[in-house]
């Protein structure tokens, strides 16, 4: 398992009563999944919640294109699915902690496709889910997966803290 690289940030936070707190919200980056292409982190986590970003299928097709050009929806769908759990289960969680998954897919005409390969790669676990028909994603892929988990464990004392890549790169 490759190692999760963190930086983590205090937010404000006020209660019922009035009092003012902070939390603390953590930003990931698990070296088992593609690394982020833009300005944001593979996930977020704070309070025993992880919020997992847009996943596309990276690593999927040819290797010398690492993109879509080769892939079936189904080839893309399983790879999405796993990059998504990748980074879950490098942040410490397992599909047990899933409480919600949102799929984008190219077409209505995948939907059943990605039924078929969601519940290979999920299992009998059914977290609430929605899937979102589009007409194009980034770099002409065909699907692109995100998700938030519950009761993670806070792994901040297990991973090597490190600062987020700068702008533009």
């Amino acid at each position: 398992m490759g190692n999760v690289h963190s930086i983590s940030r205090a937010a404000w936070k006020s209660d019922s009563q009035g009092s003012h707190n902070f939390m603390t919200i953590s930003y990931l980056n698990h070296c088992d999944a593609p690394e982020p292409a833009g300005l944001y982190s593979q996930a977020t986590y704070s309070g025993g919640l992880l919020f997992i970003s847009g996943q596309l299928p990276i690593g999927c097709g040819a290797p010398e294109t690492n993109g879509p050009r080769n892939a079936s929806f189904p080839e893309q769908a399983a790879r999405a699915l796993r990059n998504m759990l990748a980074i879950l289960n490098g942040c410490g969680g397992s599909i047990e902690n899933l409480a919600r998954v949102t799929a984008y897919i190219v077409g209505v005409e995948h939907w059943s496709e990605f039924d078929r390969i969601y519940a290979e790669i999920i299992g009998p676990r059914r977290p609430a889910r929605a899937v979102v028909p589009v007409s194009e994603l980034h770099h002409g892929y065909m699907i692109e997966v995100e998700a938030i988990a519950v009761e993670v464990p806070d792994r901040k004392s297990e991973i090597r803290l490190s600062t987020p890549p700068a702008a533009g790169g």
